[in-house]
């Protein structure tokens, strides 16, 4: 027996029981009026038909505005009581610094969701930290078997063989830039020395982690090159200026060791005045965002090489935009403090950038080798 054809449905029929809603309640569609309006769509809420009709008239949108103004205005005088710790800070991330110190206020961070399923590798940012826990223990002294322990103990690896497996592999990763360290260390031991020096206006605090016969050593577990992280280089640069006037009596040079290679500082005869001009621009970017941005401002520094037609400010916008191919390329316009402070400025690499990647990096590069 042939089944019945099925009947289409009339479209009127259609439209009288189906009402197809948009998305969101700000849509213009609820708020539209006159010919071609449906009837069934309507809203209520005067701010949403705000935000509707802004969506619907691109041309009644204002331009966008500059994060600030005007500047802030200068600081209080005690701000010019500077730990060593806050200076790192300011240079790491200038316009977080600003915000979070001047403008007291934080942007929401993402939250790792916890892991459902029992890991079976580690890679990227938590192998980064377990490796610099390896290094740490050549000063602390713990040996291997407890460092697995506490690893396993408290969940950051799995119990039994596997567990053990996934730390011997990490030891072995950590092995070469292990064995550099104890190399360029000897037998030193670690000498905290507590500093405190005026200079000019400022008073400056902190405490420098010294190896007599050695120096100033900074290591990571990770690759150091200067173009991708150069916030490391100048945490370690503001560290080294200190080190030339806070009265050491031991070698005045410093070292930076990372997978990659080892960085050398040089004793710098006008420590004072470089670190003097490091707090003035401390200082005004308490009132203002400062544009200065560690990629784009060790790109234009170290500017092109020989192989490539591009300029220095070619090569600081690419790190400003970083590289949608690469997972790990993030520009500094996705940092969200730079992004906040600099996204609806005109030119965030003008004038005003190179002249701060000039003074706050050149002479950096210019005391620095690599070995």
């Amino acid at each position: 027996e042939q089944e019945p054809e099925a009947v289409e449905e009339p479209r009127i029929v259609s439209e009288l029981l189906v009402t197809i809603h948009r998305l969101h309640g700000f849509s213009p569609t609820y708020f539209r009026r006159g010919a071609g309006a449906d009837p069934r769509l309507f809203g209520y809420s005067p701010a949403l038909a705000k935000i509707g009709q802004f969506l619907a008239d691109p041309g009644s949108r204002s331009p966008a505005e500059a994060f600030l103004r005007e500047s802030l205005g200068e600081p209080g005088e005690e701000v010019k009581a500077v730990t060593l710790r806050d200076l790192q800070s300011f240079y790491r991330n200038p316009s977080r610094f600003f915000v979070e110190k001047r403008l007291e206020f934080r942007l929401p961070e993402d939250q790792d969701l916890l892991q459902e399923e029992e890991p079976f590798g580690v890679g990227g940012l938590e192998a980064f930290h377990f490796k610099q826990q390896i290094l740490d223990s050549i000063f602390d002294q713990k040996p291997k078997s407890r460092l697995v322990s506490v690893w396993k103990g408290s969940g950051q690896l799995p119990p039994g063989p596997a567990g053990t497996l996934m730390a011997n592999d990490l030891f072995s990763e950590a092995g070469p830039i292990a064995k550099h360290l104890r190399e360029k260390i000897g037998q030193a031991k670690r000498d905290l020395r507590r500093f405190q020096l005026s200079l000019g206006p400022f008073k400056v605090e902190g405490q420098l982690a010294l190896f007599p016969g050695v120096g100033l050593v900074h290591y990571r577990a990770a690759k150091l090159d200067p173009k991708k992280k150069g916030e490391a280089h100048l945490k370690l640069w503001i560290e080294h200026l200190l080190l030339q006037i806070t009265g050491w009596e031991g070698p005045k040079q410093s070292y930076l060791i990372g997978e990659d290679g080892t960085w050398q500082f040089q004793p710098v005869a006008n420590a004072a005045d470089l670190l003097q001009a490091l707090l003035d621009l401390y200082f005004s970017g308490l009132a203002a965002p400062l544009p200065f941005f560690p990629k784009s401002s060790f790109a234009y520094a170290i500017g092109p090489g020989p192989r490539t037609t591009k300029s220095a400010e070619d090569l600081a916008w690419e790190a400003w935009e970083g590289d949608p191919d690469d997972e790990f390329g993030q520009g500094d316009l996705e940092d969200p403090y730079f992004n906040l402070c600099f996204r609806n400025h005109p030119d965030p690499l003008g004038a005003e950038f190179q002249q701060l990647a000039s003074v706050v990096v050149r002479p950096l590069l210019d005391s620095q080798k690599e070995l």
